[in-house]
């Protein structure tokens, strides 16, 4: 956190200023952070015993970064286009040299607890985390604490914890050491039992990661050469569940997959003592959506020493898109200048923010909305049929979103997106950035295969994959890695043009606590990728863009009978929406625009999409007609032109219900250009005159 920053960097400062007069004299010194959950200290967990001294617990041993206020600094022009350091990442040697803990530092920490009984594993490049091992009591003896079990206050287990914050005998500087609690558990980020629209290319009409592929990025021929994926994971994985999938699925598999054990963890994941479903799905969804990647690596430790995890990936520093769809309790302190390092070296981070809606508590959002992560949330995605393009998407049910729970700050690239429309905090971290598909899944894993998959899990890996189309477009234009994304994605959700050519920009569902809206939102964040976002953030430049624009506005519901307009009654549990088409705007096309209202489909602010489009409810003489419109041009209707589409409602007296709901429309293309936009002129209305008659309806 920052505020969290400022401290530690004025504790590291008063703490070097004291160097040379403490090794003459070495006295026990606290660690930089807390380390007794707030439970222990309030006496509100009571004390079960002591944990077995001859347990064996893993720890990673967090060191603080050197000069962490130059390295904002340098991230700040880093990915800032206007400066000379714009996408100028360092080395792993460089960022060492530069802000990492002197070579003496770490290895008067080596020695200190090596000497202290405890086994070291292999050194990181990068000198930020050292993993270590040992049993029990020899951990007490070192850091001069007593590990206890209590019961946990809000959940049914015990859990072990340390009874006071721990000292260490040395005169360097300690920022963090991990694993020394369980209060808080890891949860993967995966749900079973959600639904499709059956469009899918899988059994029954569910989604497969394919789907995804052709959704987002179409026929395109970028399939991640020379790119490597990396998935963060805290339990094994079994490469024949994955390889079932894409023989179930008649696809080829032909991407490496390879483990890298952190910390001695075990890399299989064997039923039927162990899960493998989220690591497995994370395989399947990044290679169906980047099939020619030069390798996916599957970085596997345990909860208790994630630092160590994360650090190895950014201190391996081989994959510039890496994918975490876990969540545990906050602990960014220890883990921001890991996060930092990857962003100066390029590195893109994606993280699933969890399936509980808004109500999804702060211990399974993290780390999700740190400041240098990207968030991802989850879409209903309906396909045009089997392996067919984007139809339409609302936001997911189970999506979390919101302000930041564990307090983090609102980072440098947020506050031009918050508004009144979206209810974002103008304080705290907003999330999620991003979203992709998240209900309604075909996988395997656990040794066999199964329907009805989904959550954010689904999503982080696709970004991450299609993240690796990027890079690879960029690599070949002899440009650098996207890297930390999000300044580039909110700077691009600023530009109208850019933003309806990079995005599909998700205006309907709701989490609970927040609905998706129009540009940015707590739902869905900007949206979910399109083909051209990926000449957008690889640097490339784009052809020029032709682009469509209908105009028009709600008129309101009814529910009876109007013969002056040829309205008849929607019956019960239902109503008639009218819609007036104002205009279309053909001014940045390239050629002529031949518009055909049956392609127009409605949203409702619920997860319901209203397809096919407006009905023939109106006489002619007032129904919206095809037109075509020249290059260069836009044609104003004489008088505003309407339909109507019947929806269903909660509501027996359907109009009433409706005329307090926002309905959109969109356009239905098999193409990506022209980029047809639709643009409600009434979008900030809530609600409309509580019409009862059809008859009584004012067309303006």
């Amino acid at each position: 956190m920052f505020l969290k920053s400022s401290f530690i960097c004025a504790a590291i400062c008063t703490l070097a200023l004291s160097r040379n007069a403490a090794n003459a004299q070495v006295g026990s010194q606290r660690l930089l952070t807390t380390h007794v959950p707030a439970p222990v200290t309030s006496r509100l967990a009571s004390l079960v015993g002591p944990l077995p001294t001859t347990q064996r617990l893993s720890l990673s041993v967090s060191l603080p970064l050197r000069d962490e206020a130059g390295l904002k600094t340098l991230l700040t022009q880093i990915y800032d286009p206007k400066s000379a350091n714009y996408h100028k990442y360092l080395s792993v040697s460089e960022f060492t040299s530069r802000y990492a803990p002197t070579a003496e530092d770490t290895d008067a920490v080596v020695s200190y607890f090596k000497s202290n009984g405890f086994d070291i594993d292999i050194l990181p490049a990068n000198r930020l985390v050292i993993a270590v091992t040992a049993p029990v009591d020899t951990i007490q003896r070192a850091l001069h604490v007593t590990l206890n079990t209590y019961q946990h206050p809000t959940e049914h287990r015990t859990f072990f914890a340390p009874d006071r914050e721990p000292t260490v005998a040395l005169a360097v500087p300690l920022l963090h050491i991990s694993g020394l609690d369980d209060f808080t558990l890891s949860h993967p980020k995966i749900v079973h039992g959600t639904t499709s629209k059956g469009s899918g290319s899988g059994p029954g009409g569910q989604l497969l990661g394919s789907d995804a592929r052709h959704a987002y990025y179409g026929s395109g021929s970028l399939k991640g050469a020379g790119q490597s994926v990396a998935l963060y994971e805290e339990a094994g994985f079994e490469m024949s569940d994955v390889k079932t999938y894409f023989k179930n699925v008649s696809q080829s598999l032909n991407v490496p997959v390879h483990g890298v054990s952190v910390n001695h963890a075990s890399l299989g994941c064997a039923q039927p003592s162990c899960d493998d479903s989220e690591q497995d799905l994370d395989i399947e969804m990044a290679i169906s959506m980047a099939p020619a990647l030069k390798e996916l690596v599957v970085y596997v430790g345990s909860s208790s020493n994630r630092p160590s995890i994360l650090n190895r990936i950014a201190s391996d520093n081989t994959s510039k898109q890496i994918s975490c769809s876990w969540g545990w309790g906050d602990d960014e302190s220890a883990l921001d200048p890991i996060f930092e390092e990857m962003a100066v070296q390029g590195q893109s981070m994606f993280v699933a923010t969890g399936d509980g809606g808004s109500a999804t508590p702060a211990g399974i959002v993290w780390p999700a909305d740190d400041p240098w992560i990207i968030a991802v949330g989850g879409t209903n995605l309906t396909i045009t049929g089997p392996g067919g393009g984007w139809e339409s998407e609302t936001g997911w049910g189970g999506s979390a979103g919101g302000h930041s729970k564990n307090g983090i700050p609102i980072p440098f690239y947020q506050p031009p997106a918050v508004d009144a429309s979206n209810h974002g905090s103008k304080t705290l971290r907003n999330y999620p950035d991003v979203a992709a598909a998240a209900s309604g899944f075909y996988s395997c894993y656990d040794a066999s295969c199964s329907t009805g998959n989904g959550g954010t899990s689904y999503a982080a890996p696709q970004w991450a994959g299609f993240t690796a189309l990027i890079n690879e477009e960029a690599a070949k234009h002899h440009q650098a890695a996207v890297g930390f994304a999000n300044p580039a994605i909110y700077a691009i959700g600023k530009s109208s043009s850019q933003y309806a050519a990079g995005f599909n920009d998700i205006k309907s569902g709701s989490n609970g606590g927040f609905t998706a809206v129009k540009g940015y939102d707590l739902v869905t964040g900007w949206g979910t990728p399109r083909t051209d976002l990926v000449d957008e953030l690889s640097g490339v430049a784009l052809p020029h863009k032709p682009l469509v624009t209908i105009r028009y506005h709600q008129v309101g519901a009814c529910n009876g009978y109007a013969t002056s307009f040829g309205v008849t009654s929607a019956g019960p549990n239902a109503a008639l929406v009218i819609f007036g088409i104002e205009s279309i705007d053909n001014t940045k096309g390239s050629g002529t625009f031949k518009f055909d209202p049956s392609k127009l489909f409605v949203h409702q602010l619920s997860d319901e999409v209203l397809s096919p489009g407006l009905v023939a409810t109106i006489p002619s003489s007032r129904r919206v007609t095809s037109v075509s419109v020249s290059k260069g041009h836009k044609h104003t209707f004489s008088h505003v032109e309407f339909g109507a589409v019947a929806v269903s409602t909660k509501d027996a007296n359907g109009a009433v219900e409706a005329n307090r709901t926002r309905y959109e429309l969109s356009y239905k293309t098999s193409s990506t250009r022209p980029q047809i936009v639709t643009d409600k002129t009434d979008a900030t209305r809530k609600s409309w005159p509580s019409t009862l008659d059809c008859s009584t309806i004012k067309l303006k």
